[in-house]
C-alpha cells in the first residue's frame, strides 16, 4: 500500500534499502542548475521517487542530467544515472572564463539550438537575480534557458523509470507506474 508513512521509512534508512548515498544538491565540484521530484505509484502498491538534478560540472565544463532512484520497486537497479546534456563547441565557443561572452548566440541542448538571452529582464522575468546588470554568468544562462524551454532540460518519461521493469530477462513485478503529482 502506497502510504506517506511507509515512502518516508524507505527514504528515513536508505541504506538498509540498498542505496549507498541520498541525492545531494550540491557537490564540491558542480553548481545545481535546476532540479525536479518525480512521484510514481502502482494500485499493487509499488512507489518509486525519482529526483532530477541538472548541474554544471566545473571541471569538465559540462551539463549533466542526473537522476537518483528510491522505492520499493528499484531493488536490483542502478540507482543512480547520468545523462550529458551538452558538450558541443557551441557552449565553449560561448564562454569567457565563468561568464557568457556579449556576443553569444545559442547553445546546442539535446540537438536543439536554443537562444541566448543576454537582456536582463529575461532573467529577472525567470526570477534569477544576476550577479551583474549587463553580464551573465554561465550558470545564470543555463537557468534563464532552463525556464524558457523546460522540457528540453527533464528527463523523458521513459528515461525517467521502465514502463515494464525485467531484469535478467524476468519481471521484476514494477509493472506499469502512474505518475503522481503532489
Amino acid at each position: 500500500m502506497l502510504t506517506v508513512n511507509g515512502i518516508i521509512d524507505t527514504l528515513e534508512n536508505y541504506p538498509e534499502f540498498g542505496y549507498d548515498q541520498f541525492v545531494s544538491l550540491r557537490t564540491h565540484d558542480t553548481f545545481l542548475v535546476d532540479s525536479r521530484l518525480n512521484l510514481f505509484r502502482h494500485p499493487n502498491g509499488r512507489w518509486a521517487v525519482v529526483f532530477e538534478r541538472l548541474v554544471f560540472d566545473v571541471a569538465d565544463c559540462e551539463l549533466l542530467l542526473q537522476l537518483f532512484y528510491y522505492g520499493n520497486c528499484i531493488t536490483g537497479y542502478e540507482a543512480a544515472y547520468e545523462v550529458l546534456l551538452m558538450t558541443d563547441s557551441s557552449f565553449k565557443d560561448t564562454a569567457s572564463g565563468w561568464w557568457l561572452k556579449e556576443n553569444a548566440q545559442y547553445w546546442k541542448v539535446r540537438n536543439k539550438r536554443l537562444p541566448l538571452s543576454q537582456q536582463l529582464t529575461d532573467y529577472l522575468k525567470a526570477g534569477i537575480q544576476p550577479e551583474h546588470s549587463r553580464r551573465f554568468s554561465l550558470v545564470e544562462a543555463m537557468r534563464q534557458l532552463v525556464s524558457a524551454h523546460p522540457q528540453t532540460f527533464r528527463a523523458t518519461p521513459r528515461g525517467v523509470i521502465p514502463v515494464s521493469a525485467k531484469r535478467n530477462g524476468k519481471d521484476t513485478g514494477a509493472g506499469q507506474l502512474v505518475p503522481q503529482i503532489v
